[in-house]
């Protein structure tokens, strides 16, 4: 979870990001499928990107493979974002093909890896504005003062499609049987087209920005988030949804 907050000694247009990342392995599972990384910018010189990256990355597969395969996207994506030179859209899109590339390769390659994939959802925070890279049904939420949150990342489900085509409701979806049938995932096939935004979403000083696997999004309801999400301390946040 990541709020953003004015930075009083820079531009007014600038904005300074601070967050706080929890992942927990739950009351039924043995290993934990979650990876999360939030990666404050290097600040390097020479066209490197000066962003803040927010992944969270929830793992499919037999045995421990569902972990392999968050762990290698988000390794994955962090180190090739930040030796990435051009655009933060191209670098975001291309991250995640080199990711899926990675995944597959090794699900081909080990057969205790064999059918592994992830979902992958990536926000970088650069300047005043928000850019998605997404695969998958992990999910990003914007919560604004006064406005309710929402969210911002498309699910790549069969419901997801299903609602999107207006054959049924957002509220139908959310107890449809088949609501956790992913259309898309990174590492279960050679080629990737993700989610990528090619224009920025403009922030404001104050917006909470909340990354998350089904793993609370499916147990948690939305109005329980965003009042969790609503407090200073992104830590106790976290915390607090993790319980």
């Amino acid at each position: 979870m990541t709020d953003l907050e004015t930075d009083n000694d820079a531009k007014p247009s600038l904005l300074m990001v601070t967050g706080a990342m929890r992942t927990n392995v739950g009351l039924v599972r043995t290993n934990n499928e979650d990876s999360v990384a939030f990666v404050l910018p290097r600040h390097n010189a020479g066209g490197l990107p000066d962003a803040a990256l927010l992944v969270v990355a929830d793992g499919m597969g037999g045995h421990a493979a569902g972990e392999v395969a968050s762990q290698m996207a988000i390794a994955s994506l962090c180190s090739g974002f930040y030796d990435a030179r051009g655009d933060i859209p191209d670098i975001l899109r291309t991250c995640l093909q080199q990711a899926n590339a990675a995944v597959y390769e090794r699900s081909l390659a080990d057969p205790a890896c064999a059918g592994m994939g992830t979902t992958c959802t990536a926000i970088a925070v650069s300047g005043n504005a928000a850019y998605l890279g997404h695969v998958g049904d992990s999910r990003a939420y914007l919560h604004r003062k006064g406005e309710k949150m929402h969210q911002i990342s498309p699910d790549h489900t069969l419901v997801g499609d299903l609602v999107r085509l207006g054959s049924i409701t957002r509220e139908e979806a959310e107890t449809h049987e088949d609501r956790n049938v992913l259309v898309k995932a990174l590492g279960t096939k050679p080629t990737l087209e993700p989610t990528v935004w090619t224009e920025g979403l403009p922030l404001r000083a104050g917006d909470i920005l909340i990354l998350c696997s089904d793993g609370l999004s499916d147990l948690v309801s939305a109005d329980t988030i965003e009042r969790i999400s609503d407090q200073d301390d992104p830590l106790d946040a976290c915390d607090q949804l993790v319980a």
